[in-house]
């Protein structure tokens, strides 16, 4: 019997409890068997990234936040948190575990090459899943392993993410549009409305990315590997870093932060919770440039 395009086209599905870890290199175009960049391909294929979607959401464990209450000090925007309690992290699934035991320079690799990327594309919705997959692992002793084991290629994985944060936040105009109302039709499509989408996520997308900027700046860190930072970049580093940070806390503080961060009882909505996250975060990584 003939064949259909369809049945070559769409694979059987997979459950989670069989879910290999080859079957998730595959799916995420990482075990070189079409390319050393085939991840890219699959980026940029619909059909294969909305694959990865589905497949993450069967890896990925659920990100639990801290839950932010006002503070008494009204100068305060929220409570501090380090970076070991900004968000708690159940066991990285098993075949998350044997991902990146067996692809984890081959992920490495994607995500630093793909944040270099400009901003649109480098956090476009597609490049999410291969993000999440590098924020599980991170949490792993093998991640630690690896980092100290190739201070090289850490390195570039750091120098990439930090950059690729920078850029993220530029110059904080992106938390003017935290809670704003959705594009209109007539330029939801255009050149314009592919930046201004990623800045509309930038929250989401730090709650990503975030994590595996400090895990490999911590795992550097204790391995002796971070090299030293020249000191005006280090500078420039810390005052886009700052802008974004000074403007969530006024949002926090301000009028806007009564209607989106704070409810009636002074306790964080769930969007408050996610702010929290992106706020502290991004203060632990200002402690990491030195000043």
């Amino acid at each position: 019997m003939a064949t259909t395009s369809e049945e070559i086209l769409v694979p059987a599905p997979v459950t989670t409890s069989e879910l290999t870890a080859e079957h998730v290199a595959q799916q995420f175009g990482l075990n070189g068997k079409h390319g050393a960049y085939a991840w890219r391909v699959i980026l940029n294929s619909p059909l294969d990234a909305d694959r990865c979607r589905h497949l993450i959401k069967g890896i990925a464990r659920p990100d639990h936040f801290a839950h932010q209450r006002k503070p008494e000090d009204a100068a305060t925007p929220f409570a501090p948190a380090d970076a070991t309690t900004l968000v708690e992290q159940d066991a990285p699934s098993r075949v998350t575990q044997e991902v990146f035991a067996q692809y984890g320079a081959a992920l490495m690799t994607a995500c630093a090459s793909q944040v270099q990327e400009s901003s649109y594309i480098a956090f476009s919705a597609a490049a999410w899943p291969l993000f999440s997959l590098l924020k599980e692992s991170s949490f792993l002793d093998a991640f630690r392993e690896t980092i100290a084991s190739d201070f090289n290629s850490a390195r570039k994985l750091y120098n990439a993410f930090m950059r690729g944060v920078v850029r993220l936040v530029r110059d904080g105009d992106w938390v003017d549009m935290i809670g704003g109302e959705e594009l209109d039709e007539d330029i939801k499509y255009s050149f314009f409305a592919a930046q201004v989408h990623v800045d509309r996520q930038v929250v989401d997308i730090l709650i990503l990315v975030l994590p595996i900027l400090l895990n490999t700046f911590k795992a550097l860190t204790e391995a002796g590997g971070m090299p030293p930072q020249h000191p005006k970049a280090a500078a420039q580093t810390r005052a886009q870093l700052q802008k974004s940070i000074d403007k969530l806390a006024a949002l926090s503080l301000g009028e806007r932060g009564k209607e989106l961060i704070w409810d009636e009882n002074d306790e964080a909505t769930e969007l408050g919770d996610r702010v929290a996250f992106a706020y502290n975060g991004l203060l632990n990584v200002l402690d990491t440039v030195p000043q």
